[in-house]
């Protein structure tokens, strides 16, 4: 890389630079420390049941379709965007031209960003997509990983929502509740994962 500018102010938690990359040119590079992981999860879990009217109902499902592999890991194996969604894909109407909003790069889990595309296709109503990125989160992560990283989504999902409630208003969380419900009650059913 050529030409490292720091795009914000140093500070412990992270940092930010402005770089060229030979082949690929402009690129942005950024480097977080001490993400409180166990903190935002105990926030996630207090606060998610709270998200709408629907979500205190998803959450009492998800806690016992969780419960068979309460307290497992999964290996952080892969490199994963883990803030992939369609509002981070770009398109030229035909082809995928490019992601973007890398700030949560890192070691994961890929399975978790097939998850979080397919709750964005059971949104806008493509059940198919949706269901084709769960059966292939499932061979990447195993049953009992999409069991946890499905439930990772959801709480995820509905404490942000809780958090930016007064911009999206109400109707936002209901559709989150209702594509979760769909999702869980297919992978519920009899002869799913």
């Amino acid at each position: 890389m050529d030409g490292v500018e720091p795009l914000v102010p140093v500070r412990r938690s992270g940092m930010t630079w402005a770089a060229r990359a030979q082949r690929t040119g402009a690129i942005v590079v950024k480097l977080r420390h001490g993400d409180r992981a166990y903190e935002k999860t105990q926030w996630c879990a207090a606060h998610a049941p709270r998200a709408c009217a629907a979500a205190g109902q998803v959450c009492t499902q998800l806690r016992r379709w969780l419960e068979p592999v309460w307290g497992l890991r999964l290996p952080a194996a892969d490199y994963a965007h883990n803030d992939l969604n369609l509002s981070n894909v770009l398109t030229d109407g035909a082809r995928i031209t490019g992601v973007v909003d890398w700030d949560e790069f890192g070691l994961g889990s890929r399975a978790l960003d097939l998850i979080a595309l397919a709750f964005d296709c059971e949104r806008c109503g493509d059940r198919a997509a949706a269901d084709r990125l769960l059966a292939r989160a499932a061979q990447v992560a195993g049953g009992d990983g999409l069991r946890c990283l499905v439930s990772y989504r959801v709480i995820a999902g509905l404490a942000v929502f809780t958090h930016e409630r007064q911009a999206y208003g109400n109707p936002l969380g209901d559709e989150e509740c209702a594509a979760t419900l769909a999702i869980l009650d297919r992978l519920q059913a009899p002869g799913s994962t």
